[in-house]
């Protein structure tokens, strides 16, 4: 059974802890790499990949549907998708304001190809907007360095 957590338990274990996550990478091949604009913290006001955390006793299968689910409305089959590798990524910042509390996420990269006339993609609560970003706008937008990462990655494998 899935848990979800006490919000102050919730704020010790980002205090303490790294965060299990997964970056939920939908690439086409014509279009690039989605990416929303993030409206919380950490990375607020950078495009970002859709993504979340891992809840205790959730599959890695399950977190990958549940997070696709909720960040853009798409069901879709972990079968289909793989790992790009993992990552850390670090922040500055928290969800929590006023406060020096930093985020440490430990993160499975998932590569989801997408096909061109893929319908378009729902935004959450944490996105404004979602949009394509690939090599020729990349540079141009505000866009975080760890998603710039995963672009770089992406294109630099052999097969998609």
């Amino acid at each position: 059974m899935i848990k979800i957590l006490d919000k102050n338990l919730w704020k010790i274990i980002v205090e303490n802890m790294p965060i299990p996550a997964k970056d939920l990478l939908f690439y086409s091949k014509n279009k690039g790499l989605l990416m929303g604009k993030r409206m919380n913290k950490p990375a607020k006001n950078y495009y970002f990949v859709p993504g979340g955390r891992v809840f205790k006793n959730e599959s890695r299968n399950d977190a990958i549907k549940r997070i696709s689910i909720q960040e853009v409305d798409l069901s879709i089959d972990p079968e289909e998708c793989f790992s790009i590798g993992v990552y850390d990524h670090y922040y500055d910042d928290s969800i929590w304001e006023n406060t020096k509390i930093t985020t440490h996420y430990i993160i499975e990269a998932i590569l989801i190809p997408i096909k061109d006339n893929q319908k378009i993609f729902n935004v959450d609560s944490q996105h404004s907007e979602f949009i394509w970003i690939n090599q020729t706008n990349v540079d141009n937008l505000n866009v975080h360095k760890y998603s710039k990462k995963y672009l770089t990655d992406i294109l630099n494998m052999k097969k998609i």
